[in-house]
């Protein structure tokens, strides 16, 4: 019931407006891991409810609502168009450059037909997965 309530909190808050066209405009993940650079592997999936809100309030920017009603924007990068690419596995992936909190440079990897995870976080040497599962 939390987790319901969160999301219905932050889709109500935030006013969704759509208009990107090759990618969904709402993606919901119950799942994160992150990399470990000394050990050269992933974590253990964790549970975590966060919803991204891509073109929020007809712009190009990103929210990102987490399931204590925290709410972080992410300011698309105007001068970075939006790259689309492919993994050596075949995953079709949009990579698109934002900004966050006290202007931290991201690149968010969302990717369409990938089973095992929905996005990459970028952020210097953080890199997290997120998935619906």
């Amino acid at each position: 019931m939390k987790i319901i309530l969160s999301m219905v909190f932050c889709l109500g808050f935030l006013n969704l407006s759509f208009g990107q066209k090759d990618i969904n405009d709402v993606k919901v993940y119950n799942m994160w891991s992150s990399y470990d650079y000394d050990t050269e592997k992933w974590s253990e999936w964790k549970a975590n409810d966060e919803v991204f809100i891509l073109n929020h309030n007809n712009s190009e920017n990103i929210a990102r609502c987490r399931l204590n009603n925290t709410i972080l924007m992410y300011k698309k990068n105007n001068t970075a168009p939006i790259k689309k690419g492919k993994t050596p596995n075949g995953y079709e992936y949009q990579e698109i450059a934002v900004t966050g909190e006290f202007f931290v440079p991201y690149t968010l990897r969302f990717y369409e037909n990938n089973p095992d995870f929905g996005l990459e976080l970028i952020a210097g040497t953080v890199l997290i997965r997120f998935a619906k599962k």
